[in-house]
């Protein structure tokens, strides 16, 4: 639950990380101005090539 981000004036850069979902990145992009998906993008601590894949499609499908 990221609600409480919201209580955080505008005037200040909002950043969240940790344990972010690529499916609730168009919900994040109203509440945060930085979300770092670097560990989501990983398995066993590896980049996943196919999760980089995705996560720029969903980022490409909400921008559009």
């Amino acid at each position: 639950d990221y609600n409480w981000i919201k209580q955080v004036p505008p005037s200040i850069t909002k950043m969240l990380a940790g344990n972010i979902d690529i499916n609730i990145l168009e919900n994040l992009k109203k509440i945060t101005n930085i979300v770092d998906v670097s560990g989501a993008l990983e398995t066993d601590k590896v980049k996943d090539l196919n999760k980089i894949k995705k996560f720029l499609n969903k980022v490409k499908q909400i921008n559009d």
